[in-house]
């Protein structure tokens, strides 16, 4: 919902970068930006691998600082000048998230648990929601992925507030014209059914980095393996480019 992570041969820096940004380097030196991510522990499945042996109902909380620390350089290296921080979350938000974990299908949650290294919130990410894939070793596939919501975006928004206002977004407003969304019924417009139809999205890129179902978001078409088969990818037109 909020855009890939940086594809590591096609990333733009950002011209500038507040000064209060605690940045591991200088904002425009891309190469100590570039290191300092991959140096950084979310990319290791050892660091994952505590929640991975979790329950997937368990698999979800406040981001832990590394993760924070990491969403910050990525958004340096992407240009948004968002700063991330640890969500405070409160016990009724933590029902509602909780709950909407619970209401994915179960087949789902088996089909994505043994890689689904959980979901973890913070504020001023930047978006909605991020997916990462885990790859441990440079050049691996992905061994696991994890999802990041923002809880500032989601805590005072249901369902049809939330999707009207993220359909809204690459509009400016005025002109005597008013874009509405409706995902949910009355009765279900609620803030746990706007956390489940986010993760629902979400959980799609945990299983798709997964699996074969289409090459890695930050692969250019050039780089494509040779003889890869991705039968949803496949079905989209041309992998050249």
């Amino acid at each position: 919902m909020r855009r890939a992570p940086f594809a590591l041969a096609a990333l733009i820096l950002a011209a500038a970068w507040p000064a209060a940004a605690k940045l591991p380097c200088a904002a425009k030196d891309r190469a100590c930006l570039l290191k300092a991510a991959m140096k950084n522990p979310v990319r290791t499945l050892d660091f994952w691998a505590k929640r991975l042996a979790d329950p997937v109902a368990e698999r979800i909380g406040p981001a832990p600082q590394e993760l924070v620390d990491y969403l910050e350089i990525d958004n340096a290296v992407n240009g948004f000048p968002e700063k991330p921080r640890v969500a405070k979350l409160s016990p009724e938000f933590l029902v509602d998230a909780r709950g909407a974990l619970a209401d994915l299908l179960p087949v789902l949650r088996k089909v994505a648990g043994p890689t689904f290294a959980g979901v973890y919130f913070v504020e001023d990410l930047g978006g909605t929601g991020f997916t990462d894939a885990v790859r441990d070793k440079p050049g691996a596939g992905p061994k696991a992925a994890y999802i990041v919501l923002d809880a500032k975006v989601l805590e005072h928004h249901r369902a049809n507030g939330w999707a009207t206002w993220k359909e809204n977004t690459p509009f400016k407003p005025g002109g005597g014209w008013k874009l509405e969304a409706t995902i949910e019924e009355p009765a279900e417009d609620t803030r746990r059914s706007a956390i489940r139809y986010i993760l629902l999205h979400e959980f799609g890129h945990v299983v798709a980095a997964t699996r074969t179902l289409h090459p890695m978001w930050d692969l250019a078409p050039r780089d494509l393996p040779a003889g890869g088969k991705w039968p949803f990818f496949e079905l989209s037109g041309p992998s050249t480019g």
